[in-house]
Order: structure tokens, then C-alpha cells, then sequence
């Protein structure tokens, strides 16, 4: 049986700047990353995040579906799309970082979560994994819904101490 894990967070259209002005559109994230590097060891992965209904969105889903990760938790936002970032690189080799995200659909969805949603999503999985980026994307206020969410009776949470 493969080891079923959930990774929680955002994936965003990538645009990267190959040599001079062109450019090659993808879709990374650090936790999709880690999804997708997963799966290619042939975990069971499933990734929670929220997109919308537009083009990028959708080829977003094609995308994951292709490297056999599940979209059975992605959110559909009606009324946001998925963020965007782009990459320029420097002569040096240095990389440079542009984001639009601010109005994202997995931001909107990550502050208005509910404790109840999170524990019935996330209660089968092995491990679930998110990363600091994915914190980053919910306010203060929200941040102990979510951390409560994985202090519950269902979900056993232990923090990897240094």
C-alpha cells in the first residue's frame, strides 16, 4: 500500500525567463514541488489548495493530474484566480522574483477556514505536510484555526524540534 500524504499549500503559474525576452510558463510552489517529487517516488499524494476557474487554473489541474497527483482537495474559487510569479535571471546567474498573489484564490481560502473542514480532509492522511510559505499566506488571526486544526483528537501533530 503506498503511503498516503497530504501536501497543504500554493501553487502558482510560473513564468520563467529563459534568454532574453522569452519565456516559459510552468507551475511551481514549494509544497506542489514536494508533491510532485513525491509522487514520482510513488507516494499517494494529495494536495490541498485552492485555485479559480480560469485558463491557468484549470491547465493547473491537467498539470498535477499528470504527475499523478490528486486534485480531490483542490478548491475551486468562483470569483479568484491562481497566483502568478515570475523569474527573471541576471547575467550572473542570480534570479530575481516578481509575485502577484496577493488576491489569490488559496490565499482567500486559507483565511476562511474552519477547524471542522481542515480535520475531516485531513484525517486519513499519514503525514501532511506545509511549509512556512504556506503560513506566510494566512493572517495572524487565522493562523490558530489552522495550527488547532492539527492539534486535534484526529490528527496527531508534533512540530519537528531542532
Amino acid at each position: 500500500m503506498k503511503t498516503k500524504v497530504c501536501s497543504v499549500g500554493e501553487c502558482m503559474v510560473e513564468i520563467i525567463n529563459e534568454k532574453n525576452n522569452s519565456y516559459f510558463q510552468s507551475y511551481a510552489g514549494d509544497t506542489f514541488n514536494f508533491s510532485v517529487y513525491l509522487s514520482r517516488l510513488n507516494f499517494k499524494i494529495d494536495y490541498l489548495t485552492a485555485i479559480g476557474k480560469d485558463e491557468f487554473s484549470k491547465n493547473f489541474v491537467k498539470f498535477a493530474e499528470k504527475e499523478n497527483i490528486s486534485s480531490k482537495l483542490i478548491h475551486i474559487d468562483n470569483n479568484k484566480i491562481i497566483g502568478l510569479y515570475i523569474v527573471r535571471s541576471k547575467k550572473n546567474g542570480e534570479k530575481k522574483f516578481f509575485y502577484w498573489r496577493d488576491n489569490s484564490a488559496a490565499k482567500k481560502f486559507f483565511n476562511n477556514l474552519d477547524s471542522k473542514y481542515i480535520i475531516s480532509k485531513l484525517k486519513s492522511y499519514q503525514y501532511i505536510y506545509f511549509s512556512g510559505i504556506t503560513l506566510s499566506l494566512i493572517e495572524d488571526k487565522h493562523q490558530k484555526i489552522f495550527y488547532h486544526s492539527f492539534k486535534s483528537d484526529y490528527i496527531n501533530f508534533r512540530p519537528k524540534s531542532h
